[in-house]
């Protein structure tokens, strides 16, 4: 949501999936973690933050902080849950970070969130995480953060269908007289008196 009077967008409105959000404009970050599921599903979201600092690939330090762990039934086919970000106290966290390992690794920030859902056949759980980048005037996140997972089982089905007996009668008269057309050509004799 829009903060400031003096932002680029009227104050008040929503930014939703915005490539890139101003810090002095909104400076909090509401994050919805939503699951579709089949009505009546139990769905247990975990949200989490992770501060990593990185050195070729391996992890120097880290801490991840809750944002939300919330169970909720699914109803017309979706849960949702919800969790603010206070993006200024994270980039001053992160720039102590960058202070305090300063040549020695990268601070990467990640938002990572679980989805572990139960229906009436199946139960697993769903993993989707994307990186966070924050700048001095901005932050956004990169990449699609989704994850999906499609069950489905085999059903067999026996039907019965009733004998059409017009259409049976049908084609045993026609196979009669294909049979007598054909005996009766078998038989007959063409004499000529020459």
């Amino acid at each position: 949501v829009v903060t400031a009077a003096d932002a680029p967008w009227e104050q008040g409105r929503t930014l939703e999936n915005h490539p890139a959000y101003l810090l002095n404009a909104s400076p909090v970050l509401d994050v919805a973690v939503v699951t579709d599921a089949p009505p009546g599903s139990t769905v247990v979201h975990d949200a989490r933050l992770q501060l990593r600092v990185v050195r070729d690939g391996a992890v120097v330090w880290e801490e991840t902080r809750s944002l939300v762990t919330e169970e909720a039934t699914v109803t017309n086919g979706t849960a949702t849950s919800t969790a603010r970000l206070d993006v200024e106290q994270l980039r001053a966290q992160r720039r102590q970070l960058q202070s305090e390992f300063a040549g020695v690794g990268t601070v990467e920030t990640t938002i990572v969130a679980d989805a572990r859902y139960q229906t009436d056949s199946y139960e697993g759980t769903l993993t989707a995480s994307t990186p966070v980048t924050v700048t001095d005037r901005a932050y956004w996140l990169d990449g699609d953060a989704s994850a999906s997972d499609s069950r489905s089982r085999t059903v067999s089905v026996d039907r019965s269908v009733p004998v059409d007996w017009g259409m049976v009668l049908t084609l045993v008269v026609l196979g009669l007289a294909a049979v007598g057309g054909a005996a009766a050509a078998a038989t007959y004799r063409v004499e000529a008196d020459i």
